[in-house]
């Protein structure tokens, strides 16, 4: 399949490296930094165009990997000027934009698709490291899904399709499971340093811990791969928990408390927990 890419990022690059590698003929990228382009094109043996509606005239498949905010407005624009055509299929990368970002491609008898991978890339060489093996959701138009299944396929992942109303809160679950898990290492570390742990340190002690959890995770369900204080009713420990936090760090006393009775509802369910714990831990968490 012949396949163009506008913008030069890291998904998309990495992207265009799989699938270059799988044998498919990689024409292109455009963006608006010609030093990117010429990158990702030297990279996947394409071209780089200065023009993104010659470059679209040439492909099958066209992915718009744009930020999510400029993807309708490039679609626009390649539409006005005569960009697409019936048959080809348009397509985007955003887990919270739906295909109807791309409704002025399928004006023009194009078939769209947002196709997501459930993977964080900060650069194109962790996307051709992280992509294979991933998960990727696929919504659009039935002719469009079924490429992005081959897509997928290519790149070495599997796929699941998701309605156009269910993307924003899919793409929800996946900022809490990607983007919130950094904020929460980043809690823990700049609670350790505040404690007295040495920055050298902060890695080594934390990384195996949460790499623990990790592994506990993908053999239990969340309630049975649970420990710690809320898990064992320790009362008096989440207690301290919260005095030090008060008096040391009190901008993370509300996060604490919060993530503490998520917690508390997993621990009730785990079913270790008599009546009188759980209550006293409501209280503690919430007061």
């Amino acid at each position: 399949m012949r396949i163009g890419f506008i913008g030069a990022g890291a998904v998309g690059t990495g992207v265009g490296i799989l699938l270059k590698d799988a044998g498919h003929e990689i024409v292109g990228y455009y963006s608006r930094s010609e030093v990117s382009s010429k990158k990702s094109a030297e990279l996947t043996g394409g071209s780089s165009y200065g023009d993104p509606v010659l470059l679209s005239r040439k492909c099958e498949l066209l992915f718009i990997s744009t930020p999510d905010d400029a993807i309708r407005g490039m679609a626009d624009k390649l539409s006005d000027r005569g960009a697409f055509r019936s048959g080809q299929v348009a397509a985007h990368f955003s887990g919270s934009q739906t295909s109807k970002s791309l409704q002025a491609a399928s004006q023009k008898g194009a078939f769209v698709l947002s196709l997501h991978p459930l993977q964080s890339c900060s650069n194109y060489e962790g996307a051709v490291r992280n992509l294979p093996g991933s998960v990727f959701s696929l919504e659009g138009d039935e002719e469009a899904v079924a490429v992005g299944k081959e897509i997928v396929s290519d790149l070495g992942g599997s796929s699941f399709v998701l309605k156009a109303e269910d993307k924003v809160l899919y793409h929800a679950a996946a900022s809490v499971a990607s983007n919130f898990l950094v904020t929460l290492f980043n809690m823990s570390r700049e609670m350790m340093k505040a404690s007295g742990v040495g920055d050298g340190l902060l890695i080594s002690a934390l990384m195996p811990l949460m790499e623990g959890t990790m592994a506990n995770l993908r053999e239990m369900k969340p309630h049975e791969a649970l420990t710690g204080p809320i898990a064992r009713g320790d009362v008096n420990t989440v207690k301290d928990h919260l005095d030090a936090i008060r008096d040391k760090m009190p901008q993370l006393v509300e996060a604490y408390g919060v993530l503490g009775s998520h917690t508390l509802g997993l621990a009730i369910k785990k079913g270790q927990l008599d009546g009188d714990a759980a209550r006293r831990l409501r209280d503690v968490l919430e007061g």
